[in-house]
């Protein structure tokens, strides 16, 4: 084996071992946890037998939450809604005021699946969680007991019950800190809450739209630089054993193409442990060769998203690995970038288009 091939394989050996185990020179992306602030108004139903209009109220709710997770947080929310009730026959309607205070644990099911991703647009939820509800001004209902309506469960003054809830939540992200949110709840309580005896639970069901604020920094971007690859020393052969070689003729180094296919996850512009190795093969190539360029196409794949969202997706994945170059010590005048989003596919396997191809030479 000639000196040359056996530094070569050395080279590459200390290579893999160091990037394997060394933290990469990258832009990383840091969860804070964070307190946040909620405004909704919307509507209520009270579950009844009159018609759907007739039991639809104005709501409104105000919570106050902190976000201790990439996934979970929790939310002290307060709500207030006029609750309605009615009856068919005889024809009957009323209603009186309930507000309401509780706990909830919530879960973003997008980070659960797709993982972090501090700069996606849309991002669904889930929570549950109960509390107590208190209602008053139950007059009407009264003075329809008195004239002979069958209201069993009927109540005056005011009524404090427990309340359990569940719900789903979407959220649009506007900026790091500011996010539109529409939710939909439903709470189950006593079956005295409408006054009648349904000898089943009651429900009521709330659909809110509003702002939440973040109160704070949410995440923060550091960059971790690379530590030096180190290659142990190969001992130049001996000069008598050298002459005993038969001459060779020296051969022309060519710097030859090279392609490197950086994939990501799912609605992610985030480069993975094992993609990081990749990219600091294609930065050893790019130093390695001074005069090389590289060209890098952003693509996402066409069977998720639309045409917009994924062409946004492309540019931010190319963008992430522009970083990565530069961060790295390569001049950005090396370095082209084009995204084609879902317009062009250039792997069969579908999850496999949510590529940067790197084609430096």
């Amino acid at each position: 084996m000639t000196v040359k091939k056996f530094s070569l394989l050395a080279l590459l050996a200390a290579f893999q071992v160091s990037a394997s185990a060394q933290e990469v020179n990258e832009e990383m992306v840091k969860f804070h946890p964070h307190w946040y602030l909620q405004v909704q108004g919307g509507a209520s139903y009270t579950r009844g037998e009159t018609s759907f209009g007739d039991l639809l109220s104005p709501a409104g709710q105000v919570a106050v939450g902190y976000r201790f997770d990439k996934v979970l947080g929790v939310r002290l929310h307060g709500e207030i809604t006029e609750g309605k009730g009615g009856m068919v026959s005889p024809d009957a309607k009323y209603s009186f005021y309930s507000a309401g205070a509780g706990l909830d644990l919530h879960a973003d099911l997008s980070t659960l699946v797709c993982g972090y991703n501090p700069k996606r647009v849309f991002n669904v939820g889930a929570f549950i969680g109960g509390g107590a509800n208190i209602a008053w001004s139950n007059g009407r209902a009264n003075r329809l007991a008195n004239m002979g309506y069958e209201l069993l469960y009927v109540w005056d003054g005011t009524k404090v019950r427990p309340f359990g809830r569940a719900g789903v939540d979407v959220n649009f992200r506007i900026s790091n800190r500011v996010s539109l949110g529409l939710e939909g709840n439903a709470n189950i309580i006593s079956d005295k809450f409408n006054s009648k005896n349904g000898e089943n639970a009651d429900w009521y069901f709330n659909v809110l739209a509003g702002v939440k604020v973040a109160l704070g920094k949410t995440h923060t971007k550091t960059v971790r630089e690379p530590m030096p690859v180190v290659v142990t020393p190969v001992e130049e052969p001996r000069k008598e054993e050298v002459k005993k070689e038969e001459p060779k003729t020296e051969t022309v180094k060519v710097v030859k193409e090279t392609r490197t296919d950086i994939f990501f996850k799912i609605s992610s512009s985030y480069i993975s442990d094992s993609e990081q190795i990749k990219m600091l093969e294609l930065v050893r190539f790019l130093k390695d060769n001074a005069d090389a360029k590289v060209t890098l196409t952003g693509y996402a794949d066409s069977g998720t998203g639309n045409p917009r969202v994924n062409m946004k997706y492309a540019e931010d994945r190319v963008a992430a690995v522009k970083s990565f170059l530069v961060n790295a010590g390569i001049s950005a005048d090396r370095v082209s970038t084009v995204a084609k989003g879902d317009t062009e596919q250039p792997f069969e396997e579908n999850a496999k288009n949510r590529v940067c191809i790197c084609v430096a030479k």
